[in-house]
């Protein structure tokens, strides 16, 4: 049950943390039409895909995980 409620834990992050990074969205599109900061864009955008996915994954790995404890 330990893991379940980390698995709760981390999809609770990863909202927060989608909500954070969609806040800043106007800054990192700015950041994107100069070659100098456009680094800075793509990291963010990286950033905001591996939370867009985690709860995917982990979801995932819940019903794996209950599945096998049947």
């Amino acid at each position: 049950m330990g893991m379940i409620g980390l698995a709760v834990f981390e999809l609770a992050i990863a909202k927060i943390m989608m909500a954070v990074l969609l806040a800043t969205t106007p800054f990192f599109i700015s950041f994107a039409m100069f070659p100098s900061t456009q680094s800075f864009f793509e990291r963010w955008l990286g950033v905001l895909i591996g939370f867009i996915l985690l709860p995917i994954f982990v979801s995932a790995m819940i019903a794996f995980t209950l599945a096998i404890n049947e």
